[in-house]
Formats: structure tokens, C-alpha cells, sequence
């Protein structure tokens, strides 16, 4: 019912005047005062009146003298689109009723039945449905501004791929008029067809696709990437998908761009790393003839003036080296290829060490260089020492090289909170190191710049001071390496602290015990910083030598070294030399020139590995003036025993070509030494000394004898450990634990010089690699025997170490 205080405008168009007064009466009857009626005999009539006032509602007759069956409605509905209508019709047509409320009217009434009742009702009815129609009118036009104006292409398809609708957009990103997609199959859109069906599959398992990234196929047949999402709806109760697009072509654009860009980085930095490399060998080959030619001039007979200049030579060589170094280094940090090495490492020995090692330049800038470690920095620690070494040393040298006068210190404590931000700090201490000076100090501005590589505070800086500018800047990289932070704190005029902080794994009581009783044996003897050498650090004999290398500056080099230190030299100046003397045999060591013309090192050492024999387990040692990171790991791979870096320190050839010859010849014996016996029991390794004093002597001159007999006394104890190991390890041969005791009592025998138990040792592991249970069994056997005797031949030169076996 119609609200009393408002007045509905009805009008009537039915050319039966007494039907416009029916309603009249059935509606002034039904609501008195409510409803106004207004009748109309013809459509032209009826569509004056709309055109004169506003009505709420109309009531048409479809049999007009103007205008007759539908045409009446539709013509109606052109012309008053808002008013709501209710169609008239007689008793033997309501079919026709229902078509007008299928072609846009809201309700029909059959004649004959009309009463005050029923009209309201209809009437009523037929409002608010033209107002929910309106509504739905507005969101629609809404939803379609919203779909035709969204960056997204829409479209919805039927479960057969047809498509029901698509927006601007979509008609844009694939080129095609909306209204021509209308129908079309949307897998004709698809790069790959079947994938439509795929992901139809998908969301109709209950799934949602959502920003899939995929190809599509332009009108034209050009592709684009798009991000596609996907879901189910009901559409005029049916199953339908409703798909967004997004052109993520420019976003792809920009990936393959960048993808480009970081191929083409990564082949510069490839084409740097191989550059540098090259550059490397290059220029180390001669430096190590200028810098050995120079060694062997100063080792002899010169005048004053000679030996100012010679010397002038090698420090100018050693400082080019330097910045070499420094260049390498930087290549390397920027390749990536800068690895921590953790060692343990004495606190107090390394600062000792980087402190003595400056303290004469500072001497001669009449310089005070001195250093203080706090309470609480542990005296072992573990990390890169190394790396940690080369921080110091440059933050020093720079120090004394900007300070005219006064002093320079370092200062390490310890910090309350860990220095490295993330990871585990467990068992970690937290460690500042400051370097600080009395020099010129740096300027605001200048310290933005410090750690940049190849910048230095100012020009006149670097015309007064030299220098590359990289030190700091690899000093960063190292100290970013190991999780820390630098710093400095500096003004102009008032002297500089470069300080940094990183945090160091403290040592457990096991891994401190070792340093510290070679420092105490060192400082006992007056050799600080000595470190144990290896058994056969002085050969007992003089070595035949096979040099092979094409430069004959870097020939003249290592053979100077090697024949002044006794041995004999032959010399092969390619690969196919090199390979030819090593089948003549008769050589105790090897060194190969990685880089020669027509067959290099690698394979030249190849091909001797190949050889027969003892002439095939030759040592052999690199000879390389290359520096990156690798290096050493190919020439492993490629079957050499060692690796020396060019330029050559004749201290470190002479150590280097002694061991590998000493182990070799513990190697060799103990593989041809099969039908031998110890002690006359038939075991392995008769033949072979039970002990070499040549070994001993020379550690007995590192470590000093008391430092020596406690090691030996240690050594007895592990070896009798590693017996019982051997003895469990029968049952399993290649247990890790067997293995390891073998391979440990081989190394430190062969280290003391103990070489019948060495060549047993290496008998038993290679029996546990091979599993071989009976051969494990025999030299476990005769492994007590040889320990016993081995015990009572060292205790004639060291009567103190009987002690062990008590």
C-alpha cells in the first residue's frame, strides 16, 4: 500500500473509457485520496501527457487505435523510459502479457479481473521493481566504465572457450576490436593452445590461477607476456571463467634487458679475472729474474756503491711486487673469489710479528712503534690469520708513512657486544684493533673518499706520499669478508686512529696447545716466531734436480738457487723435453714450469704420471707466476705434489724440494718394498732405515731439543693409540677412524724421520682404502714390532724419551 501523505500519478491509456474509470473507481475505492488518475484514449495521447507531466506509474491497453500488440510497449518504453509499466490485456491472450513483461514491462493484468486490491499491489510491485532495475542500470553502467577504463584486460569465456566478453583493454593488448572477440575462441590466443586447457582443468578442481606468468598471441601473430589470473563464476546459471590480463611485456623487456647486462658483466669480469691472470705471469716472470738476478748479486762480493745500488734494485722490485699484490688481491675481492682460510694463531705472536716486522722503517722516520693488547683478548684464537696480518700491516705501514714525528700504536681490546652483525656468535669474541698515529690527520671530505679504491685523500697526497690508494680498500673487503666494519676516526692536523672490528672463534684448550708450546720452545731458544719443520727440511744429500722451464732468466734463477744450495740440474726448456728426461729416470724431484709453448706443465706432468715405475712417482712441483685463486687446486688436479709461486724465494724452494723428496723416497721404498721384513719377521720394509737423525737434527735446530722431546714422547703416546685403532680396524678395514690412524701415524713417522713405521703406516691405509681385511691384519701385526724398535733407536739419541714407554 502507497504511504497516505503521498499522492501516486497513475495514468491510464485504453481507449475503453470505462475501463479508465474502473481503475479510477477500484483505486479511490481501495485508498481514497491516494492515487491521482489521469486517462488516455490514444498512445499519442498517453505519450502527450508523459511529455506534460510526471507520472509514477501507467496502466496501457496493447489494442489502440494508434497503435496495437507489442509495437505499443515498445514504443511506450522508447518514450518514457523511467515511468514503470503495467500492461492491460483480455482474457484470451495473457501469453501476451508475458511477452511485454519479457520485452521490458514489469507486470500485466488480465481485464475483467481488476480490483482496488490487486491494482495497489501491481502497482506497487511495479515501482520498486523499476527502481531495483534502475539501481541495477547504475552498477552496471559503473562496473562497465570501471572494466572499460581498468589497465587490465578482462574477459569472460564460457567452459568451451568462447569468448562472452572482453573489455577495451583486452582488445588493445591483443589488437583486435572487443566487439570482434565477441564469440572467437580464446585458446586462438594462446601461444600454446593446450595451456588454456590445462588451466581450465585447474580452477575446475576447485583451484584459483593466480598471476600465471604466460605468452599470448597478438591479432597480428606477435606474442607478448602477460600475468594471467583465472577463476570459476556462474554466469546466467552456467559455468563460465573470468580472466584478467596484465601486460607485463615492458616488465619481461627489462629482465631479459638485465639478464643481458649481468651475461655481459659476467663475461667482463671473466675476460678482467683472465686479463689480470695473464697480466700476472707476465709480469712476475721477469720481476723473478730481476728480483732472484738481484738475490744472487747481493750474496756476493760487491763494493759499497754495488751494493747500494743492488739493493736499490730489490727494494724497487719488492715495492713494484707490492702493488702487484695489491692490484691481484682487489681483482680478486671484486671476482668473488677471495676465500677465509681458518687457522689458530697465537694473539700475541701475530702482533709481535707486524710489529717487528715495521718497526725499522719506523726506526728510520725516528718513529716510536709500539702496541698493547688489553685484558680479556685470548691468547689462541681461530680465523684468518693471514688476511688479518695484511689488514695490520697496511694500516701500519700507512701510519708510519703519514707520520713525520711521534709515534704510532696499535691497540686491541676486547668489545662487549659481537662486531659482526647475524650468524652464530657461539664461542666468539668480539675484538677492536686501533692503529693510531701523530700524522697529518685527514680532512672531512677527504674521509668519504678513504676506502674507495684508487683514491687517496688528495693529489698532493699521492705526489708527496705515492701509493696506489687501493690499500684501503682492500683493507675494507677483507674486514667485510670476515663480518666486521673499518673505520677512522681523523682531523686535519691532529693525527688519524684507523680502527676496525670483527669478531674471532676462540681456540679450544686442544687447538691452543700446539702454538703455545711452540712459542714457548721458540722463545726458549731465541728463534722467535720459529715453526716446526718438516722432517727433511735440510736434505741429507744432494737432490737431482729436472728444471723445466722455457725462460732462461727464471732458468738461470732456479738454478743458481738450486746449484748453490749443492744439487745437481738438469735442465728441459719445453713439455716434450721435460717428458723425454723424466723417462730417462734417476731424478729425486721435478719442478715444472706451468706456462711453456707447445706442451705446457699439466700435461707434460700427464704424460710423466704415465711412465713406469718410480720414473711415473717422481715428485714434481709447480712453477707458476700466476696468483689467482685456483691455481693451486689445478695443478693438484693435474697430478703435481706441490706449488711454488713465482718470483722464487730460494728459502722456500729449498724447504719445498727437500720434503717432497724426502716423502717421496719413504713412498717409493715402501712400494717396492714387499718381500721385505722388520726385524727379520718377513713384514714390510726391510731395507728401509728404522730411523734418519738427519731428521731429527733438523727439527732439534728449529725447536731446540727440550720442545723435541716432548713432541716424541707425545708422538709415542698417539702411535700406541693409533696400533689399537689399527687392530679394531680388521674387522672394518675403511672405517673412518682406521683410516685417519693411518694416515696421521704415516705423516708424523715420516715427519720424525721414523721410516720403516712411515712405509708400514702408508701400507696399512692403502690396505683400508682397498678394504683388503688380510693385508690390514698383517701390517697391523707387525706395526708393535717396528713401534718398539723405532722407540729403542730414538731413545739412543734421546735417552729422556724412554720415559713414554714406561
Amino acid at each position: 500500500m502507497m504511504p497516505s501523505s503521498e499522492i501516486c500519478k497513475v495514468l491510464v491509456i485504453d481507449d475503453n473509457p470505462s475501463d479508465v474509470a474502473l481503475v479510477h473507481f477500484e483505486l479511490d475505492d481501495a485508498a481514497p485520496g491516494v492515487y491521482e488518475v489521469t486517462g488516455a484514449e490514444t498512445l499519442a495521447e498517453g505519450l502527450g501527457h508523459v511529455a506534460e507531466r510526471e507520472f509514477d506509474v501507467a496502466l496501457l491497453d496493447m489494442g489502440l487505435p494508434d497503435s496495437r500488440g507489442m509495437e505499443t510497449v515498445r514504443s511506450f518504453l522508447e518514450a518514457a523510459t523511467d515511468i514503470p509499466v503495467i500492461v492491460l490485456t483480455g482474457l484470451d491472450d495473457p501469453h501476451i502479457g508475458l511477452q511485454a513483461v519479457q520485452a521490458g514491462a514489469q507486470d500485466f493484468l488480465i481485464k475483467g479481473q481488476v480490483r482496488g486490491e490487486l491494482l495497489e499491489r501491481a502497482i506497487a510491485y511495479a515501482r520498486e521493481r523499476k527502481a531495483v532495475e534502475g539501481e541495477l542500470r547504475e552498477s552496471e553502467k559503473r562496473l562497465r566504465t570501471i572494466l572499460e577504463t581498468s589497465p587490465v584486460g578482462v574477459a569472460m569465456t564460457r567452459a568451451g572457450g568462447s569468448i562472452l566478453f572482453a573489455n577495451t583493454r583486452l582488445g588493445e593488448m591483443l589488437g583486435v576490436p572487443p566487439e570482434e572477440l565477441f564469440g572467437s575462441r580464446a585458446e586462438d590466443h594462446y601461444v600454446e593452445p593446450a595451456e588454456r586447457v590445462r588451466l581450465e582443468r585447474e580452477v575446475s578442481h576447485g583451484g584459483v590461477v593466480l598471476d600465471r606468468e604466460m605468452k599470448m598471441l597478438r591479432g597480428d601473430g606477435s606474442a607478448f607476456w602477460v600475468l594471467l589470473s583465472m577463476q570459476p563464476i556462474q554466469y546466467e546459471n552456467d559455468y563460465a571463467l573470468l580472466v584478467w590480463l596484465y601486460d607485463i611485456s615492458s616488465r619481461k623487456e627489462a629482465e631479459e634487458a638485465m639478464a643481458r647486462a649481468k651475461e655481459h658483466a659476467e663475461a667482463a669480469a671473466r675476460a678482467k679475472s683472465e686479463f689480470v691472470a695473464v697480466m700476472s705471469h707476465e709480469i712476475r716472470t721477469p720481476m723473478n729474474g730481476i728480483l732472484g738476478m738481484v738475490r744472487l748479486l747481493l750474496d756476493t762480493e760487491l763494493s759499497e756503491q754495488q751494493r747500494d745500488y743492488a739493493e736499490t734494485i730489490r727494494y724497487s722490485g719488492e715495492a713494484l711486487m707490492a702493488i702487484l699484490n695489491d692490484v691481484l688481491d682487489l681483482s680478486k675481492l671484486e671476482a668473488g673469489r677471495m676465500q677465509l682460510d681458518e687457522t689458530v694463531f697465537e694473539t700475541a705472536r701475530l702482533l709481535h710479528s707486524v710489529v717487528d716486522l715495521l718497526d725499522g722503517r719506523a726506526r728510520e722516520k725516528g718513529l716510536v712503534l709500539e702496541h698493547d693488547v688489553a685484558e680479556g683478548v685470548p691468547e689462541v684464537l681461530a680465523g684468518d690469520a693471514g688476511r688479518l696480518r695484511q689488514v695490520l700491516l697496511n694500516l701500519i705501514s700507512n701510519a708510519i708513512k703519514f707520520t713525520d714525528e711521534g709515534a704510532v700504536s696499535l691497540v686491541v681490546a676486547p668489545q662487549e657486544a659481537p662486531a659482526a652483525s647475524g650468524g652464530d656468535q657461539t664461542g666468539r669474541v668480539a675484538l677492536r684493533f686501533e692503529v693510531r698515529d701523530t700524522g697529518i690527520g685527514i680532512s672531512t671530505p677527504a674521509r668519504e673518499r678513504l676506502f674507495t679504491a684508487f683514491t687517496q685523500a688528495d693529489q698532493s697526497i699521492s705526489r708527496r706520499y705515492g701509493g696506489t690508494g687501493l690499500g684501503l680498500a682492500i683493507c675494507q673487503r677483507f674486514v667485510d669478508l670476515m663480518g666486521g666494519r673499518i673505520g677512522v676516526d681523523s682531523r686535519e692536523g691532529q693525527g688519524s686512529t684507523f680502527w676496525f672490528e670483527v669478531a674471532l672463534r676462540r681456540a679450544t684448550e686442544a687447538e691452543a696447545a700446539g702454538p703455545l708450546r711452540a712459542a714457548a720452545a721458540a722463545d726458549g731458544t731465541g728463534a722467535r716466531g720459529a715453526q716446526p719443520a718438516a722432517a727433511g727440511g735440510a736434505p741429507a744429500r744432494p737432490l737431482q734436480v729436472l728444471l723445466a722451464e722455457d725462460n732462461i732468466v727464471n732458468r738461470k734463477v732456479a738454478m743458481a738457487f738450486l746449484e748453490r744450495a749443492g744439487h745437481v740440474v738438469t735442465v728441459a726448456r719445453d713439455g716434450y723435453e721435460a717428458v723425454a728426461q723424466a723417462g730417462r729416470g734417476g731424478f729425486d724431484v721435478v719442478l715444472m714450469d706451468v706456462s711453456m709453448p707447445g706442451m705446457d706443465g699439466y700435461e707434460a706432468t700427464s704424460r710423466i704420471r704415465s711412465l713406469p715405475d718410480s720414473r711415473g712417482r717422481v715428485p714434481i712441483l709447480a712453477l707458476t707466476a700466476s696468483a689467482m685463486r685456483g691455481e693451486a687446486e689445478r695443478c693438484r688436479a693435474a697430478g703435481m705434489d706441490g706449488y711454488l709461486a713465482k718470483p722464487i724465494d730460494a728459502d722456500v724452494l729449498e724447504r719445498e724440494i727437500a720434503a717432497a723428496a724426502a716423502r717421496w723416497s719413504v713412498a717409493d721404498d715402501s712400494l717396492s718394498g714387499g718381500d721385505a721384513t722388520v726385524d727379520g719377521e718377513g713384514g714390510i720394509g726391510d731395507g728401509l732405515a728404522l730411523l734418519e737423525p738427519a731428521a731429527l737434527r733438523g727439527l732439534e735446530g728449529q725447536l731446540g731439543r727440550e720442545y723435541l722431546e716432548e713432541l716424541l714422547r707425545e708422538f709415542l703416546v698417539q702411535a700406541r693409540r693409533y696400533l689399537d685403532l689399527a687392530e679394531a680396524g680388521v674387522a672394518a678395514p675403511r672405517h673412518p677412524d682406521t683410516l685417519r690412524a693411518a694416515h696421521d701415524l704415516k705423516s708424523t713417522s715420516i715427519n720424525f724421520g721414523f721410516r720403516r713405521l712411515g712405509a708400514l703406516a702408508e701400507s696399512l691405509e692403502v690396505a683400508c682404502r682397498n678394504d683388503d681385511a688380510e693385508s690390514v691384519r698383517d701390517v697391523a701385526d707387525a706395526l708393535p714390532a717396528c713401534l718398539d724398535a723405532s722407540l729403542r733407536a730414538v731413545t739412543d739419541l734421546y735417552p729422556d724419551v724412554r720415559l713414554a714407554a714406561e
